[in-house]
């Protein structure tokens, strides 16, 4: 099991579902990831259609919990996409960038950890 497979893990049963805020880092890193499901749906040929499905799915995205398992999808996703792609087109830097998004992200939607510090600050510095 992978680094962010164990946080994914870990942050599942502790999120309560909570609606997502309007604005700020989690919704920042969900973003990036339908960015990212976008360019995969183009790198595998899926057309209009189903990028407009993609975009109406992130749409319904409202609480912690759906944030969490798009999260848990798109690292699905982004795994078989980087195996089935000419590695030229996703290198090795980005796919790192995207999993400590992935990562980061899901602390986020944790909260703030039992002392008082943010997951993210408290885990990244």
């Amino acid at each position: 099991m992978d680094k962010v497979e164990s946080v994914i893990d870990e942050v599942f049963g502790t999120v309560h579902d909570e609606p997502l805020p309007d604005s700020g880092n989690i919704i920042g890193f969900l973003q990036i990831l339908l960015k990212t499901e976008l360019e995969c749906g183009q790198l595998n040929g899926e057309g209009e259609a189903e990028q407009a499905r993609i975009l109406e799915n992130y749409k319904q995205i409202d609480t912690k919990n759906k944030a969490q398992a798009y999260v848990k999808y798109m690292t699905d996703k982004i795994e078989a996409t980087k195996s089935r792609v000419a590695i030229k087109r996703l290198d090795a830097s980005r796919g790192t960038l995207l999993d400590r998004i992935v990562s980061l992200t899901l602390l986020l939607l944790r909260g703030p950890s039992a002392e008082g510090k943010s997951h993210f600050i408290s885990s990244t510095f």
